[in-house]
């Protein structure tokens, strides 16, 4: 992967940019209310006719931030969300992407 892109906006879309120049479209935004919330359509899987919904919040909390991160809507993956839901859970999954983004946020 060369690059992720986020389109700031309600509508605006979430994409992979490849080092060969491919795009892949990983979510929509439904809701954009910097600083305090953001929810996307999140397609686990690009073939699947569904997708999951994820919720961040961030709320002050002393002298830094909370982050609050739900994934719902495995249900709407059918049999295989519960699969999909635990891969998440894994080191590889949503484990993975808070400790990069609490390495980026953190000061130098």
């Amino acid at each position: 992967m060369r690059e992720v892109v986020w389109e700031e906006r309600e509508g605006g879309e979430v994409y992979e940019i490849s080092t060969g120049g491919e795009k892949a479209r990983w979510a929509t935004v439904l809701t954009w209310s910097p600083p305090s919330r953001l929810t996307i359509a999140w397609q686990v899987d690009p073939t699947a006719d569904a997708s999951t919904e994820v919720e961040v919040r961030f709320t002050p909390e002393g002298e830094g931030t909370r982050v609050d991160l739900e994934h719902r809507g495995w249900e709407r993956l059918g049999a295989v969300g519960a699969e999909a839901r635990e891969s998440y859970g894994s080191e590889n999954g949503w484990t993975m992407v808070v400790e990069r983004y609490v390495a980026a946020a953190s000061p130098r």
